[in-house]
């Protein structure tokens, strides 16, 4: 299991990358083809920090009735069970770098994610930036842009979230 790198990426990470982006660059420059640039090719996206998660009531109120009228779909993750915050408790205390939302909710092209870390009320993060999907036993992990990672820890199969992060990748063959 590798170390999680938390919702910013650290300093180790982007070393790395600059050191990979070093590489290709001296390849291009001597005329070596480099297929793909991979995750160096991903921008990079950070989460927005928010003062709270928006509901879905408090934005049809406020967007004009052209908005109001569209109805689109949010979705949204159940509360968490004793289960989840049992194994989200556990990793806790094993290391504390890694963060398990207790809610994550997708409007229209934005991921809203609540209560990430102690320090976080809600974050928000373009869904046109999803790009990956790690496997993590019957959990997975959503990689969003070159660095975000978004852990659906305890979140299972007919999760609506997962099933719409799931729909966006096979929408774009990833």
């Amino acid at each position: 299991m590798q170390p999680w790198p938390g919702i910013e990426p650290d300093d180790s990470l982007k070393r790395e990358g600059a050191v990979l982006s070093g590489i290709v660059e001296w390849a291009q420059g001597r005329g070596i083809p480099v297929v793909g640039g991979g995750w160096l090719g991903a921008p990079e996206v950070a989460f927005e920090r928010l003062k709270r998660m928006p509901e879905p009531e408090a934005v049809a109120e406020v967007a004009g009735y052209r908005e109001s009228a569209r109805v689109e779909p949010w979705y949204r993750t159940e509360p968490l069970g004793v289960h989840e915050h049992l194994l989200r408790w556990m990793v806790r205390r094993l290391d504390r770098h890694w963060p398990i939302p207790e809610e994550v909710r997708v409007h229209r092209d934005t991921v809203f994610v609540g209560r990430l870390e102690w320090q976080y009320r809600a974050l928000s993060i373009p869904l046109s930036s999803l790009r990956a999907r790690r496997d993590w036993g019957v959990d997975a992990i959503y990689v969003f842009g070159r660095y975000a990672q978004l852990p659906m820890l305890g979140r299972r199969e007919g999760c609506p979230v997962r099933a719409r992060f799931d729909e966006v990748l096979a929408q774009r063959g990833a």
